[in-house]
C-alpha cells in the first residue's frame, strides 16, 4: 500500500466512520498481500475515540467480514513521557476509548506502548522504542492516521 490520503469532515460520526473504513480496507488488502501481519501507527487527541469497538466493528460488516484483529500491530504516532495510566497518556486513551478496549475481539491486535519509566531520557525512551518495534516493522508501517486540532497543531 502506498496511497496517501486525507480525510477531511465536520462531522465526527461521518469522520469515524470513513477512518474505520480506510483503516479496515487497508487491513484487509494489507492480509491479503502478506498474509501474517497489518501494522497500524495512531496519534492520539480524538483518534482514539473515532475509534471505537463499536465504529470498528461496524466497519468490518459493512465490508462483509466479522471483525477481526488478527495479525494486528498497533503502534504509537506519537505519545507523551509519562506513566502509561496518566490520562496524558495516548496509549492510555487507546486503551480506554479505541477497539483496543474490552470486550475485545477474540483475537485481540498487538499493541506497542512506550517504555513506562520516569528515569528515562526522551532519547532513551526513543531508542528504547525504536528497538522494540523494530522486528515487527522492518521498512515502513502499512497504516498511518495522523490528526490535526482545530487550532491547526498536528500530532
Amino acid at each position: 500500500m502506498s496511497a496517501v490520503s486525507m480525510i477531511v469532515h465536520v462531522d465526527k460520526a461521518d469522520l469515524a466512520k470513513t477512518l474505520c473504513d480506510n483503516i479496515v480496507e487497508s487491513s484487509i488488502a494489507c492480509l491479503s498481500e502478506t498474509g501474517s501481519s497489518f501494522t497500524l501507527a495512531l496519534s492520539g487527541g480524538s483518534i482514539p475515540k473515532l475509534l471505537s469497538n463499536q465504529n470498528m466493528n461496524a466497519a468490518f460488516r459493512r465490508k462483509g467480514k466479522e471483525p477481526s484483529f488478527e495479525g494486528w500491530h498497533v503502534f504509537l504516532a506519537d505519545e507523551r513521557i509519562v506513566p502509561l495510566d496518566s490520562p496524558d497518556s495516548n496509549y492510555n486513551a487507546l486503551c480506554t476509548h479505541s477497539f483496543l478496549t474490552p470486550p475485545s475481539p477474540i483475537v485481540a491486535p498487538k499493541s506497542y506502548p512506550i517504555i513506562d519509566s520516569a528515569t528515562n531520557t526522551p532519547s532513551e525512551v526513543a531508542a528504547a522504542y525504536s528497538a522494540a518495534i523494530s522486528p515487527v516493522v522492518p521498512s515502513r508501517f502499512d497504516c498511518v492516521v495522523l490528526g490535526m486540532g482545530e487550532d491547526g497543531h498536528t500530532c
